[in-house]
């Protein structure tokens, strides 16, 4: 099963080093090496590292097809996904029910790049380095994740700009019709309410800037802008997702936990007669009146707010009485139980005195030092210990004084040495100082650039002449 993709585009992408170019240039650099890479679903990772797609593991358990055909046309790094049918079924049933749908879906390539430290913008987009000399490794299919080079950013498996274009004309017209059919995915709602949102609210890939969708409902969504989440309405319409033109409204999270049986396990009295088994009938709020009335009147409350309450009240009485009165009553009731004092001994005539107890002092725990560890390592890996506590501690310090040596560094050294690797890292490409040259490694989930493919001219082929040569001439 042949399907088209486009697995990267000229652009600004946020991946696992934040937001990177890709320029034509770099994209359209070799395109054919694309070409026989493995396609998987998700990124392979150990231990939370990414790792290579063509260990043969991954192979043999997260392969569904290869890349084939890979071209640069237009700003678009253009391929194709030769999927093996039954490979894909056995992997990941959700690939063929969505080629079988013919329903787009994200994907995110696994590549090896050059980093330059370099900032700047590129058609309004900030972008903190540039993305250079790609050498792939796979392309991965997410059936339930966003790529870093997105659908809306012009990605996609199963995406050309031909095919696409007549499937959305024949969405257009079954929407006008009032049919359902080819309804966009989740996933793709997901990715066209953030668009949405990051052009109503003015939203660019800054630091500082944080836009995330929380939960998308079917005719409202969650989104968390600058530390605080709101509630906005949308439709879906031909064009695409429109939101609301009402003020969003400021809104938190509120969990709830129970146990199989009902029971509450968390943020609901647990500790009052009658109050373990509250069922409850919406999200996030108690319902069951007669429930919680029951509850006060085992801890001695008969009156509340004026209303006496009795075991058996009418539906009228309790509609009297005002929810978040009665969930205050309950909550001050869980504030005002009483700790529970341990009894006192009773002393005993003749009673045999008790043994004296002597208090076990706590040991202090062996502190083994990192030279303690290097010895008690076998004779084998001693050298090699000595020698990456060595690299370690050279990046370090040379991170530490390029961090000093600038102008707005604020920090002091103790304070830079006790801080992680990593930390430094970043701080150090916030200082503009020249980092430690970085091992290669792949974008997680970000885009991967391609190059223009270049024909090959075939070799001349020789002519072999085996006529005999006529008598007398040279050979």
């Amino acid at each position: 099963m042949v399907v088209p993709m486009i697995i990267l585009t000229e652009g600004v992408h946020i991946g696992t080093d934040g937001p990177l170019l890709y320029p034509k240039e770099e994209l359209s650099k070799t395109p054919a090496s694309w070409n026989h890479k493995p396609v998987v679903v998700y990124h392979p990772e150990m231990n939370g590292v990414g790792i290579s797609a063509c260990d043969p593991d991954i192979i043999t358990s997260r392969k569904v097809g290869l890349m084939m055909n890979t071209k640069f046309e237009k700003g678009r790094l253009k391929s194709e996904a030769w999927i093996e049918v039954d490979r894909a079924n056995t992997v990941d049933e959700r690939i063929m029910a969505a080629i079988e749908a013919n329903e787009m879906m994200e994907l995110s390539t696994g590549v090896f790049v050059d980093y330059e430290d370099k900032e700047g913008e590129w058609k309004g987009e900030f972008y903190q380095g540039v993305a250079r000399n790609y050498r792939p490794d796979h392309l991965a299919l997410l059936p339930d994740k966003i790529g870093a080079c997105s659908i809306a950013d012009g990605a996609g498996f199963l995406r050309n700009e031909e095919k696409n274009s007549v499937i959305g004309l024949f969405q257009a017209v079954f929407r006008r019709l009032g049919l359902t059919g080819n309804e966009l995915s989740f996933s793709s709602i997901s990715v066209a309410l953030m668009t949405a949102l990051r052009e109503k609210l003015n939203v660019k890939d800054e630091i500082g800037s944080y836009l995330y969708l929380e939960d998308v409902y079917s005719d409202f969504v969650i989104y968390s802008y600058e530390g605080k989440c709101y509630r906005l309405g949308y439709t879906q319409t031909v064009s695409g997702m429109t939101l609301s033109n009402d003020p969003p409204v400021e809104v938190r999270r509120v969990v709830e936990w129970r146990s199989m049986d009902g029971t509450y396990v968390a943020n609901q009295p647990t500790n009052l007669k009658s109050a373990t088994k509250v069922p409850s009938t919406q999200q996030h709020k108690i319902m069951n009146k007669q429930k919680l009335v029951g509850i006060l009147i085992a801890n001695a409350v008969m009156v509340l707010n004026g209303v006496s309450l009795t075991e058996n009240m009418t539906k009228e009485q309790l509609d009297s009485i005002n929810d978040e009165q009665l969930e205050a009553a309950i909550t001050s009731l869980v504030k005002k139980e009483p700790k529970t004092v341990p009894p006192v001994p009773v002393p005993v005539a003749n009673a045999a005195p008790a043994p004296k107890v002597t208090p076990k002092v706590p040991e202090t725990p062996n502190v083994i030092t990192l030279a303690d560890y290097v010895a008690a390592a076998p004779k084998e890996i001693q050298d090699v210990l000595t020698n990456s506590v060595s690299v370690y501690e050279e990046e370090k310090t040379k991170l530490v004084d390029g961090i000093l040596a600038n102008k707005n560094n604020t920090f002091t050294k103790e304070d830079l040495a006790n801080r992680p690797l990593g930390e430094l890292r970043n701080l150090s490409r916030l200082a503009g100082v020249q980092a430690v040259p970085r091992q290669a490694h792949y974008a997680g989930q970000a885009p991967v650039p391609a190059t223009a493919n270049q024909v090959e001219e075939p070799l001349e082929v020789p002519v072999m002449n085996f006529t005999p040569a006529a008598a007398g001439a040279s050979k």
